[in-house]
């Protein structure tokens, strides 16, 4: 009884703004994707703009298997874009 996560309106400027600052911060080329299965981002998008599947490297054929693993590598460029994105949502929200 899940509603689908819709990646329309305000939640797709967000996933815009995410990879537009990803390229220009750290030259990286972000796309989301589609897991299949439910996220809290799925009750919440349609209350407020969500970004979801957007998370750290790993290979999806490994998710949530003893073999999983992260790319440690990744988590520097992925706080700097964090910072840089949280500071672009505070100018989309107060100007």
């Amino acid at each position: 009884g899940m509603p689908p996560l819709e990646l329309a309106g305000d939640s797709l400027k967000l996933v815009n703004a995410y990879k537009k600052i990803a390229k220009a911060v750290v030259q990286k080329d972000v796309s989301e994707w589609m897991a299949g299965g439910v996220t809290p981002a799925n009750s919440t998008a349609r209350f407020v703009p969500t970004i979801d599947c957007i998370g750290v490297d790993s290979d999806p054929m490994l998710e949530h298997s003893v073999k999983e693993e992260l790319q440690v590598a990744a988590y520097v460029p992925r706080t700097v874009t964090l910072i840089e994105f949280l500071k672009e949502i505070d100018k989309m929200v107060f100007e």
